[in-house]
This record gives structure tokens, C-alpha cells and sequence, in this order.
């Protein structure tokens, strides 16, 4: 298997197109079945441009990372997944706990070769090790209610179920499952695998 690496995003038209062309098919593919197409291209129309990325690559509360595997020799490394971490967030399901991070989005390619490959993992794992050394207890996210195969994933990294909080797709109100994981349960896991 190539080797994965992860590198923080920088905010250049390069890597704002990189997660463009990665979040739109993914959020596409996932959405898609549940609101009208053209609710659906209103969101992507609106949440995955090129300027609207540079926006959010600007801001200092937020930061992304990519997931690459390296070709051949010859070739560049191509990033296959990218995530989101965001800072001074909330949802009122939150009040009890006091230093949380939020990981705002996490997607991977729908290029059904790499599912299995250990990008996920690894992205995951890089953005909770990196929350837990900017002194966060507890890093949360927000998964689509029907989104099984995601549950089942955060669930391998201790996220639970805490809340619900809602999200306009165009016109369509959709809900979303908030949960959570401790860093401190998970440094060991973390530490290990890194």
C-alpha cells in the first residue's frame, strides 16, 4: 500500500479547487437521495465554490487538512480525502462540556478504489491528535441521521450520540445526529496508530 500523508491546507486557488472537487461529489453522493435536485444544487452552489472556500481557508477559527497517497515515482501525490476542523462552534447540546473542537467535516473520495485503504483512519486520527494538542477534551461533529456507514465509523473512535441539530439543504430542513468523542479516552488509540 502507498504510503498516506497529511498536510494542512494553505489558502491558495489550488487547494481551495482540491476541496471543491472533492466535497462536491461527496456531498452529492450522500445528499442527493434525500431532497430534491434542485435543493441540492442550491447547497453545493453555495457551499462548494473555489471563493467560497478561500473564505473559509481564510478564517482563522478553521482549518483543513488533506489526505494524499503517493503514485508513482514520477507522479504527484493526489489527495483523496480532506477534513475540517473549527474552532468557537456550538450547539446547545454541548452546555456541559467546556473545551471541545469541532471536526466540521471529514470527506473522502467516491473513487471506490480507495475505500479500505486507511485514509479515513488516518485523517481521523490526525485530527484528533492534532485537537488534543491544541488542549481540547472533547472534539464533536455533526453526521446526517441516515448516514449509517459514518456512524459506524465515528462510533470506532468513541463518538456518541449526544443531540441533534438541524441543516438546510436549499430549502429542505434535514437532521443531523451531533456526537461526541473524548480525547483523553482516545489518546492511547491514538498515540499507537500515528
Amino acid at each position: 500500500m502507498s504510503a498516506i500523508s497529511i498536510r494542512k491546507a494553505e489558502c491558495t486557488v489550488a487547494d481551495a479547487e482540491c476541496i471543491v472537487s472533492i466535497g462536491r461529489p461527496v456531498f452529492t453522493a450522500t445528499f442527493a437521495h434525500t431532497c430534491t435536485p434542485a435543493d441540492l444544487e442550491l447547497f453545493v452552489e453555495e457551499s462548494y465554490t473555489v471563493d467560497k472556500i478561500l473564505t473559509e481557508l481564510k478564517d482563522h477559527n478553521t482549518t483543513f487538512f488533506f489526505a494524499s497517497m503517493a503514485g508513482a515515482e514520477d507522479e504527484a501525490e493526489t489527495a483523496f480525502g480532506f477534513s475540517q476542523l473549527r474552532i468557537r462552534s456550538t450547539e446547545p447540546c454541548l452546555a456541559r462540556y467546556t473545551k471541545y473542537i469541532e471536526l466540521q467535516r471529514i470527506y473522502f473520495s467516491v473513487d471506490v478504489d480507495h475505500h479500505g485503504s486507511g485514509i479515513a483512519r488516518k485523517l481521523m486520527e490526525h485530527n484528533m491528535g492534532d485537537a488534543k494538542d491544541m488542549g481540547y477534551e472533547q472534539i464533536w461533529l455533526g453526521v446526517y441521521e441516515e448516514n449509517d456507514r459514518a456512524r459506524r465509523f465515528y462510533g470506532k473512535f468513541g463518538f456518541e450520540r449526544i443531540g441533534e441539530h438541524h441543516l438546510l439543504v436549499g430549502k429542505d430542513l434535514q437532521t443531523d445526529l451531533v456526537m461526541i468523542a473524548s480525547l483523553e479516552t482516545n489518546r492511547t488509540r491514538i498515540s499507537s496508530n500515528s
